[in-house]
């Protein structure tokens, strides 16, 4: 049940969701504990929860698990498990299940899908997408189709099952959120000389103060908020957004020397967060390399190209581990969409990359301890490698931003061309093994790799 309950919990708690059947139809609304209740007047109705019934199917109430609602052709039955819900399904009415249900007002549809991996005729997964998956088919037309998944919930059910959970965090409080007027009050938000708040405006408030982080009261307050809830709630860490100086109001006072004005700004604000703990991350820093945090990327746009895209993601690493931030990540996978959605699903490839990173843990663990120590960036450019003289040979191969060494011994090429079908490596000095074939090439070259695709997770080890 366990690989079921990974999926489900981030459906249920990410959409909070409470399910109840009335007249034999599902209403959907918003409940801090997600639970499915069947109910039946015997009035006709349409039964949806992604998972469809013929419409004016009679229903009657059944007596088999904890609750059950019968549709003559069609079962559904709820049985009790700790902290979830087994939901059962079983009909001889259809082939198929569909697998939507529209539980956003903008009209944008999501999707949940149930697969049977491992093709036992139970479900395996629920997986939540906003694009349509295959139906869950039955084996036989003239077979019952059997759907069998969990719905889980409780306040604690992501940390039980390992899970660790961050919260969104910004440096700014909007005009009409209740806790504006108490910072506003106490002088917590960024001045001018007079005293007097000096609004900003950032992309979720027209109208906003922004908190100043060389205020030791305005401090204070902050973070004892963010202690409160983490005490409260549970949470691990935070993703703490924004905190650049372009956010600062036109006209500004900061409780620093003003020779360091604006930039103090920045390690103030990262000097703050980074007391919450090594599982919380920033976007920006000035000088402030000594915080243990991890440092995200800026958004990146759901395109191939150097225009923020795919191919700014490798040069943006290394740039920031070159610098002295070696713990890097970076921030949606695929992008964040921004003038247009991604055109590939990267849930298997994606799951493989982390498979992989499973794999080489121990390896990225020794090398994030070395890079405390001053051994350098954990994720390295090739020409990290080269002697001097070799320099130029490289230095006229554009495909060097392109690839990365992770420590010394493993060379690291992923593919991020649309359509590729061969990748250009340029190999530093030594012997270097291909991850799926075992063809071995030597260094300092540039080789052309062949039967590549976007699938393809090509690196290489150092023989």
């Amino acid at each position: 049940m366990k690989e079921i309950q990974l999926i489900c919990i981030l459906f249920v708690c990410s959409l909070s969701i409470l399910g109840e059947f009335a007249s034999g139809e599902l209403v959907v609304k918003p409940s801090r504990k997600p639970r499915l209740n069947l109910s039946c007047d015997g009035n006709h109705g349409e039964v949806t929860m992604g998972l469809t019934v013929s419409d004016k199917t009679s229903c009657a109430e059944c007596k088999q698990g904890h609750q059950c609602l019968d549709y003559g052709k069609t079962r559904v039955v709820v049985t009790e498990e700790d902290n979830c819900q087994l939901v059962d399904w079983t009909t001889t009415e259809l082939t198929e299940l569909k697998d939507c249900i529209d539980l956003v007002d903008d009209g944008v549809p999501l999707f949940f899908s149930m697969p049977d991996n491992d093709g036992d005729g139970r479900a395996d997964q629920m997986c939540l997408s906003s694009r349509y998956e295959s139906p869950f088919v039955a084996e036989a037309s003239d077979s019952p189709l059997n759907l069998t998944y969990y719905l889980c919930y409780d306040d604690d059910v992501l940390k039980s099952m390992g899970y660790r959970v961050t919260v969104w965090v910004t440096p700014f409080i909007n005009s009409d959120c209740e806790s504006y007027d108490f910072a506003d009050q106490n002088q917590y938000f960024v001045k001018d000389e007079n005293g007097t708040t000096q609004r900003t405006s950032w992309w979720e408030g027209a109208v906003a103060g922004i908190v100043d982080f060389t205020n030791p009261d305005a401090v204070e307050w902050w973070t004892g908020r963010l202690t409160t809830l983490k005490e409260e709630t549970g949470v691990d860490g935070f993703k703490f957004d924004a905190g650049e100086t372009n956010w600062l109001p036109r006209i500004y006072t900061l409780g620093i020397d003003k020779k360091y004005w604006p930039n103090g700004y920045t390690p103030a604000y990262v000097g703050t967060v980074s007391a919450f703990g090594n599982f919380s991350e920033v976007r920006t820093g000035t000088r402030s390399q000594k915080n243990a945090i991890f440092v995200r990327m800026l958004d990146k746009s759901s395109v191939w190209t150097e225009d923020n895209g795919l191919r700014t993601m490798i040069p943006s690493l290394l740039h920031s581990g070159i610098i002295g931030y070696p713990f890097v990540l970076p921030d949606m996978i695929g992008g964040n969409a921004y003038g247009g959605r991604p055109n590939y699903n990267a849930t298997a490839i994606t799951k493989g990359v982390a498979e992989l990173h499973a794999e080489y843990a121990p390896t990225i663990i020794d090398l994030a301890n070395r890079a405390v120590q001053g051994e350098g960036p954990m994720m390295r450019p090739t020409w990290w490698l080269v002697q001097l003289k070799k320099i130029v040979f490289l230095a006229v191969n554009r495909m060097l931003i392109l690839e990365f060494l992770l420590g010394d011994d493993i060379l690291v090429t992923p593919v991020v061309y649309e359509a590729a079908t061969t990748l250009d490596v340029v190999f530093p000095p030594g012997q270097w093994k291909q991850s799926d074939t075992g063809d071995v090439y030597e260094g300092v070259s540039k080789q052309t790799i062949e039967n590549i695709n976007i699938e393809s997770n090509i690196y290489f080890t150092r023989v």
